[in-house]
């Protein structure tokens, strides 16, 4: 004899066979009826399978207005302005200025900080494309005062 359950998301009594087998539930069947859950799966994959392609998109969108950034500031070289690494990656922009832990605090670490860079146009005077090592030597011998 077969057993009967209520499903909260349609409302309807139906029997156990009309439910997928869970062995954490206390009776040992799913919540949600098949077709339920199956209409609920439908809509999660369609509403989340675009996420990556998003996030992928978003990423490239980041890597091209960095990279934008970087051409702008080093006269579209993108090479370190001490050794010449031209390794995109290893590339970093330095305030001249010794204005970047202010100008970070105002634009965010985000794409918003290289977008405040390019649309401050190029200021080629406060700024200046270093790789990470010749960066932190720089930083070495000129101590960041507040």
């Amino acid at each position: 004899m077969s057993r009967v359950k209520r499903c909260p998301t349609c409302g309807q009594t139906k029997s156990t066979d009309e439910f997928y087998h869970n062995r954490a539930q206390y009776d040992g069947v799913d919540n949600q009826c098949k077709i339920c859950k199956c209409t609920y799966y439908q809509s999660y994959m369609k509403t989340y399978s675009q996420r990556p392609k998003c996030k992928a998109r978003h990423r490239l969108y980041r890597r091209l207005l960095r990279l934008d950034c970087l051409a702008g500031v080093s006269q579209l070289q993108c090479c370190c302005a001490v050794c010449g690494e031209s390794d995109l990656k290893l590339l970093v922009i330095h305030h001249q200025q010794g204005n970047g832990i202010e100008h970070r605090d105002k634009s965010g670490h985000s794409h918003l900080y290289w977008l405040s860079i390019v649309r401050s146009n190029f200021d080629r005077l406060k700024y200046q494309v270093l790789c990470d090592s010749c960066h932190r030597q720089w930083h070495k011998r000129q101590p960041i005062t507040n």
